[in-house]
């Protein structure tokens, strides 16, 4: 991928569409190593913008190294269109010279996956309150449960 990114030239920006729950055995936060190269690449006056999946695990790194986060919004995941063009405007603003101020909140709860459903119950009432928050100066509220699991190399593992 650095290759790649190398011999693409300079850029104007990067956009990253992944799940955001990769797991690896050489490393704790591959999804964080993936959004450092892109950054990285860019270097840190250039956007970063990423789609995930709703149960991505964001961490710091990530959050760190992305000017946005877009989240679906539907489990089951039909709006992915609707959040690449989401992704897709605030790359715009954020190329035509905009920069946004950034929240990190992870909430000390583990919610049951067969819970995660956005139709209706806590979940959807999380995203639903994050969305009514949305304003010109808060161009976006992603809200992600996460999907907690760790490998490493036996008989390294530490959790």
């Amino acid at each position: 991928m650095r290759q790649l990114l190398d011999e693409a030239g300079p850029l104007d920006g990067i956009y990253v569409s992944n799940h955001g729950a990769m797991i690896a055995t050489e490393d704790t936060d591959p999804d964080g190593e993936l959004y450092a190269l892109a950054r990285e690449t860019v270097g840190p006056h250039h956007p970063v913008v990423a789609t995930v999946d709703l149960h991505a695990n964001i961490s710091v790194r990530m959050a760190n190294s992305a000017d946005a986060i877009v989240s679906y919004r539907t489990n089951p995941h039909v709006d992915q269109a609707e959040r690449a063009a989401e992704a897709a405007q605030l790359m715009r603003r954020l190329l035509a010279g905009e920069r946004f101020d950034k929240s990190f909140i992870r909430l000390p709860i583990a919610a049951p996956p067969v819970t995660l459903l956005t139709a209706h119950g806590a979940y959807a009432d999380m995203i639903t309150e994050g969305q009514r928050h949305i304003e010109p100066d808060i161009p976006l509220v992603s809200v992600v449960a996460g999907l907690r699991l760790r490998m490493c190399p036996r008989p390294a593992c530490r959790f």
